[in-house]
């Protein structure tokens, strides 16, 4: 990630958007759980979606942010998985540090920042 990629994020202005933050892990045993953290916190930012947009708004971010799970690289996370997606654009993020606990939503976009229990 470079400063075009983040220019080209903070550019992002589609409603509705998404972006979902999951503590990932670097080495097993820890990370055998990082599939199904995604994949809840995925699950999480599509009833959001569903619950404060219509069906017709979150249809095609739906398709993605499921496309974008199955794509994750599981062997080679690193401390945290950020995925943003919209309508036009979906981007998934390997940072290399924690993000904290966290969520919030507004009618503009929707955040859903996971940690591990």
């Amino acid at each position: 990630m470079d400063r075009i990629d983040l220019k080209a994020l903070r550019a992002v202005r589609d409603c509705p958007a998404v972006s979902i933050f999951v503590r990932t892990y670097r080495t097993a045993p820890d990370s055998l759980g990082d599939a199904l953290r995604v994949k809840d916190a995925v699950k999480a930012a599509i009833e959001r979606l569903t619950s404060e947009f219509s069906p017709r708004e979150v249809a095609s971010i739906t398709v993605d942010l499921l496309a974008a799970t199955d794509e994750v690289d599981y062997q080679h996370t690193l401390d945290t998985l950020a995925i943003f997606a919209s309508s036009r654009s979906t981007a998934t993020i390997y940072l290399p540090y924690e993000v904290p606990e966290g969520s919030s939503s507004t009618r503009r976009s929707l955040s859903v920042i996971s940690s591990a229990r």
